[in-house]
């Protein structure tokens, strides 16, 4: 019994080391096709292949630009968020009684904690 274990345990082996093999001269093969092709498009100076690369470099910097907007956007809601959430927590914190502070100060701590999170 414990042969047999012992011969499927190697044949096992043998099977993923061979598919190892046919997986990375798979990987070497697709990369030298790449490469092939990559090289081929870039000597391809014909009035098609001239217009669909400045079309994929306006299509680039067009996305680029957007991405950058957004992000700003995105930077100024998160800034005017925070102060706005900060002013709260000031006129909250003069004009509540100590006693129910305890219980605010709970709910401002998690709102805090997601504060936090979102300009992660």
């Amino acid at each position: 019994m414990e042969k047999l274990i012992q011969d499927i345990v190697n044949a096992g082996i043998a099977i993923f080391k061979s598919g190892e093999t046919e997986l990375k001269n798979s990987v070497a093969n697709l990369e030298k096709l790449f490469n092939e092709m990559k090289t081929k498009g870039e000597t391809d100076q014909s009035e098609q292949a001239v217009k669909i690369r400045e079309l994929l470099n306006k299509t680039v910097r067009d996305a680029q630009e957007v991405i950058n907007k957004a992000d700003s956007g995105y930077k100024e809601i998160i800034g005017n968020l925070q102060t706005n959430f900060d002013s709260i927590s000031k006129q909250i914190e003069t004009a509540i009684p100590p006693q129910v502070k305890t219980t605010l100060q709970t709910g401002l701590d998690e709102l805090k904690k997601l504060m936090s999170q979102i300009k992660k």
